[in-house]
């Protein structure tokens, strides 16, 4: 699996107003393994507290049967998502929020990470809003693919001067 670099992301995705986390498909129950500051401002928990759970957490024992059922389907397929779940803040109070899910596969096409932005519904949020944080989701997730893309090609250059200076060596012997 890709190592995601979460202190680069942290860099990339911490300034964004876009609540963001990231989930890994490879351990049990989908734990999160990142999330912002927006997140963090959204649902009232801090980050420490949030991370290595489920982010079905935030419903507590609220009726959200047909949106899990959209998400669960969603993640048993690998593909995108989106859904309209009713949560709580750590304080309690009602928050509806509509989820955007993106998996992240990696060259083979194994889900290697599920990323997911939540942006709260209430009467007066319109339609430019909701496209809005959309797009912003969508370039977070290209700002993403690129970080990841620039880990391997980083990673690729240090084999090839390893390489590089192993040949080297073998020949000066």
């Amino acid at each position: 699996m890709p190592y995601l670099n979460l202190e680069q992301v942290a860099k990339r995705f911490d300034p964004l107003p876009v609540a963001l986390t990231i989930a890994d498909p490879g351990q049990t129950d989908l734990p999160l393994i990142y999330s912002n500051s927006a997140f963090s401002a959204l649902t009232g928990y801090a980050q420490h507290e949030v991370l290595n759970r489920n982010c079905r957490f935030l419903q507590g024992d609220l009726d959200n049967t047909s949106a899990r059922r959209t998400v669960r389907d969603a993640l048993a397929a690998a593909k995108p998502a989106q859904a309209t779940f009713d949560n709580l803040r750590k304080d309690g109070s009602s928050l509806t929020t509509l989820l955007y899910l993106e998996p992240l596969h990696d060259r083979a096409g194994n889900l290697v990470y599920v990323v997911g932005s939540q942006f709260e519904l209430h009467p007066k949020v319109s339609a430019a809003e909701v496209d809005r944080h959309s797009n912003q989701f969508v370039d977070g997730i290209g700002d993403l693919l690129a970080l990841n893309e620039n880990l391997r090609a980083v990673t690729q250059r240090s084999l090839a001067r390893s390489a590089l200076a192993t040949v080297k060596l073998w020949l000066e012997t």
